[in-house]
C-alpha cells in the first residue's frame, strides 16, 4: 500500500474528514491575519520617530515569527488558541507602536488602555512588559508548531520505514519540517548544532514490564530508550518553554562528565514536553544515607570525590549549580554518584536565582547569599554547599536537623554555626577539606578543583588500605555507643602541638624561636597568633609556611597551607610578610598538587612587582621557558633576573649567565646556518 493511500480505505469516516478540513480551513484566515498584522507592525516600527531601539527589537522578533508561520501553514485545530493569542498581542502592540511614532508623549487615553494590558508605571516598564509579552506569545506559537511538526515527523518516519521506496517522494517534505524546527530552535535561543541531541522520537521509546515512577508527584517515569533504561520527567509542560530549553542546553553541555546525569534529549509528544536522562537504579543519595545503617568511609569518600568532580566540571564550563545537596545526587547501579537537578543552575553570565521562599535549600545556602539575596551567585557559594553536603555524607542526617523554622535556619547559618557535630570517626583530611569549604568568608574557601584533588588522594589511599583497617561510619556496639576506628595512615592522624606553658609567649619570643630554628616550639605559638590580634596576618604566613615545608616533622598539608598563605597574601593591610606570603602562595599554586594557574600567576606578579627577590627569579624562569601558558620573553626574563641579583638572590647571577650563554649559542647557530646556505 502506498503512503498516500491511507485516506482511500473503505473504513474511513468521510464526514469526519470533511469536518477536519473545514476546521483547518478556518485556521487559514487566522494565519493570514497574523502575517498581515505582523507586516503592519514591522512597517510601523521601521517608521517610528522615537524609541527606535525598542521598535527594532519588536520588528526583529516579529519577522522571525512570520518566517515560521509562512513555512508551516496550519494543518490542525491544535494551533487555534496560540494563533488567537498571538493576534491579540500583535493588535495591542501595533497600537503601542503607533503611539511611540508620535513626536509627543503617550496620550492619556492610551495610558489608561495600556495599563489594563500590562502592569507598568513608566515608559521603560511599557517597553519591557511589551517585549516580554511578545516573546511569550511567539514562543508559545513556535513551540506548538514544533510539537505539531514533531507529530508529522513521527508519522511520516514510521510510514517511510514501511515504504522505503517512497523515500525520495517525501524527503523534501521532511526537510521542510526539519527546517521549521530549526527556525523555532534558533528563534528561542537554542544552538541548531544541538538539534539532533535534543529532539527525541517517541517511536524509539518503550515501557518497562513493571512500571516505576519517582518524584514528589510521581512525575519521573522509568522507560526504555533505544534499549537503555532512562528517566522521563513528564511535568515539564508546566514550565515555560524557554526554561525547558535552558535546562536542556545546560544538561547537554555537561553530559560529557561521568559524574553528572546523562542527558538524552527532549521528547515532544502532542501537548507534553519531557526531559529524558539516565535512570538512577539506586535512587538518590539522601535516601541512601538515611536508610543505610553502615556505610564505609571508603564509600563515603567515593561519594564526595565523585560529586566534587562533577562540580569541578560545572565550574570549568562556567555553570553554577545553585542547589548542591544530597537529594540532588543520584546513584547508578554501581552506586556511582551523579549530580542532577539543574533546574536552578545558571551559566556564569546569566542572572542569579532568588532563594526567597525556598526553605528546602536554605540549609545548604552560603551565608552571604542568605544575608543579601540580590548579590550574584558565585562558585564559592557552590563550594559552601558542597562543604555542608560533605558533612551530610559523614553524619548521614539532615544539616541543622532540629531546626524547622526558616528564620531560625537563616539566623543559625549566618551566625557561623556548623550543621552539627562532626562524627568522631571522620578522617582528619576529610574534615579539614569540609571545614575549609564551609568557611564563613567566601574568599577563603578553596576552589573545587583543589578539593577534588585532595578527595581523589584520600580515596586512592583507601583503595590500598587493608580492609580491616577501613573505618565504618556510625558502627554501633551492643549498648548503642559509637566504636571509634583508627587507621594506620599517617596522613589521617592529627598531630597536635601544645605550648609548654599556659601563658602565650610574646610575638618577639616566638620570632626568636623561629630565628633559632626551633620550629616545633614556635609553631603552636604562631597558630595562636593566627587566630586574632595585631600579628594575625604575619602569623598566618608563618603557619602556612611551616605546614607546606613540613618544618620539624609538622605534617605537610597543601590545602591547609594554601588557605593560610592566601589569607596572609590577600590581607587588606600590608604587613611584614605580605610579599613573602604572595610569593609562597603562588609557589604552592604553580608547583603543588593543587595546581591553580590563574591565582598562582596573579600573586607571583604582585610579589615580583613589589620587589620580592624569590618572586623575581621564579617569574623570570617562567618567562624564559614559556611555562604556565606564558609566552617566552627572554628580554623580560633577563630584566627579572637582574632585579633579583640586585636584591641579593644568590641564584640570579647563575640564571643570567645561563640565559646569555643560550642566547649566544643561538646566535652562533643562526649565523652558521646562514653561512652554509
Amino acid at each position: 500500500m502506498d503512503i498516500d493511500d491511507d485516506d482511500n480505505q473503505p473504513g474511513n469516516n468521510v464526514s469526519g474528514i470533511v469536518r477536519g478540513m473545514v476546521d483547518v480551513l478556518s485556521l487559514v484566515p487566522l494565519a493570514e491575519s497574523a502575517c498581515k498584522l505582523a507586516d503592519k507592525l514591522i512597517e510601523c516600527a521601521e517608521n517610528a520617530k522615537r524609541h527606535k531601539k525598542v521598535c527594532k527589537q519588536l520588528s526583529k522578533r516579529v519577522k522571525a515569527a512570520n518566517e515560521t508561520i509562512k513555512a508551516n501553514p496550519p494543518t490542525s485545530m491544535f494551533l487555534e488558541k496560540q494563533y488567537k493569542n498571538y493576534i491579540a498581542v500583535l493588535t495591542e502592540t501595533i497600537e503601542y507602536v503607533k503611539e511611540i511614532k508620535k513626536p509627543s508623549s503617550f496620550s492619556e487615553k492610551f495610558k489608561l488602555h495600556f495599563l489594563s494590558f500590562v502592569n507598568a508605571n513608566d515608559n521603560m516598564e511599557y517597553h519591557r512588559e511589551l517585549i516580554s509579552r511578545i516573546d511569550q506569545a511567539i514562543a508559545d506559537l513556535n513551540l506548538s508548531i514544533a510539537i505539531e511538526n514533531s507529530g508529522k515527523l513521527d508519522k511520516n518516519s514510521g510510514k517511510l520505514d514501511e515504504n522505503s521506496g517512497k523515500l525520495d517522494k517525501h524527503s523534501d517534505k521532511l526537510d521542510d519540517i526539519q527546517a521549521s524546527l530549526n527556525i523555532m530552535l534558533l528563534n528561542k535561543g537554542v544552538d541548531v548544532k544541538y538539534k539532533k541531541a535534543i529532539i527525541l522520537d517517541e517511536k524509539h521509546f518503550s515501557d518497562v514490564n513493571q512500571s516505576e515512577s519517582r518524584g514528589s508527584k510521581r512525575q519521573i517515569q522509568k522507560r526504555i530508550y533505544k534499549g537503555v533504561l532512562v528517566a522521563q520527567r513528564k511535568d515539564m509542560t508546566k514550565i515555560e518553554s524557554k526554561e525547558v530549553e535552558r535546562q536542556a542546553k545546560i544538561l547537554n553541555e555537561l553530559s560529557k562528565c561521568r559524574n553528572i546525569e546523562q542527558f538524552y534529549g527532549v521528547l515532544l509528544d502532542k501537548s507534553d514536553i519531557s526531559i529524558v536522562t539516565e535512570w538512577a537504579e539506586k535512587g538518590d543519595l539522601e535516601t541512601y544515607l538515611r536508610n543505610t545503617r553502615f556505610i564505609s568511609w571508603s564509600q563515603k569518600v567515593m561519594f564526595a570525590k565523585g560529586i566534587s568532580a562533577a562540580l569541578n566540571f560545572c565550574h570549568s564550563s562556567d555553570i553554577f549549580h545553585h542547589d548542591v545537596r544530597s537529594s540532588n545526587v543520584l546513584l547508578d547501579e554501581n552506586f556511582s554518584p551523579k549530580l542532577s537537578n539543574f533546574g536552578l543552575a545558571r551559566f556564569k553570565t546569566e542572572s542569579s536565582t532568588s532563594i526567597r521562599g525556598q526553605m528546602k535549600i536554605l540549609r545548604w545556602t552560603a551565608p552571604e547569599k542568605l544575608v543579601h539575596d540580590y548579590i550574584p551567585y558565585t562558585k564559592e557559594m557552590d563550594v559552601y554547599s558542597f562543604g555542608i553536603l560533605m558533612w551530610e555524607i559523614a553524619a548521614q542526617t539532615l544539616p541543622y536537623e532540629t531546626i524547622t523554622n526558616e528564620t531560625e535556619v537563616r539566623a543559625i547559618v549566618t551566625s557561623g554555626e556548623h550543621p552539627g557535630a562532626i562524627p568522631e570517626d571522620t578522617p582528619k583530611k576529610y574534615a579539614d577539606v569540609m571545614k575549609s569549604a564551609w568557611n564563613q568568608q567566601h574568599e577563603f574557601r578553596p576552589k573545587i578543583k583543589a578539593i577534588s584533588t585532595i578527595l581523589n588522594q584520600l580515596y586512592n589511599d583507601y583503595q590500598y588500605m587493608p580492609y580491616e583497617n577501613r573505618p565504618m561510619s556510625h558502627e554501633m556496639n551492643g549498648n548503642g555507643s559509637v566504636n571509634n576506628h583508627h587507621n594506620n595512615n599517617e596522613h589521617l592522624m592529627e598531630i597536635t602541638y601544645i605550648p609548654a606553658t599556659n601563658t602565650l609567649p610574646s610575638w618577639r619570643e616566638a620570632l626568636q624561636l623561629h630565628d633559632n630554628k626551633q620550629y616545633a616550639r614556635a609553631f603552636p605559638i604562631f597558630e595562636e597568633y593566627a587566630k586574632s590580634g595585631d600579628h594575625v596576618n604575619e602569623a598566618k604566613y608563618l603557619v602556612g609556611l611551616y605546614i607546606f615545608l613540613s618544618y620539624d616533622g609538622i605534617p605537610k598539608d597543601e590545602l591547609k597551607a594554601s588557605v593560610y598563605l592566601r589569607q596572609s597574601a590577600s590581607a587588606s593591610s600590608p604587613h611584614t610578610y605580605t610579599t613573602k606570603a604572595q610569593y609562597w602562595y603562588s609557589y604552592v599554586c604553580l608547583t603543588g598538587e593543587l595546581y591553580d594557574k590563574e591565582s598562582g600567576l596573579e600573586y607571583l606578579k604582585r610579589a615580583a612587582d613589589a620587589g620580592e627577590k624569590h618572586a623575581l627569579l621564579f617569574y623570570g624562569k617562567i618567562l624564559k621557558k614559556g611555562e604556565h601558558d606564558q609566552p617566552v620573553d627572554l628580554k623580560a626574563a633577563e630584566d627579572y633576573f637582574k632585579r633579583a641579583r640586585a636584591l641579593g638572590h644568590k641564584d640570579a647571577a647563575r640564571e643570567l649567565r645561563k640565559l646569555r650563554s643560550n642566547s649566544s649559542s643561538s646566535t652562533v647557530a643562526i649565523r652558521s646556518n646562514a653561512t652554509n646556505n
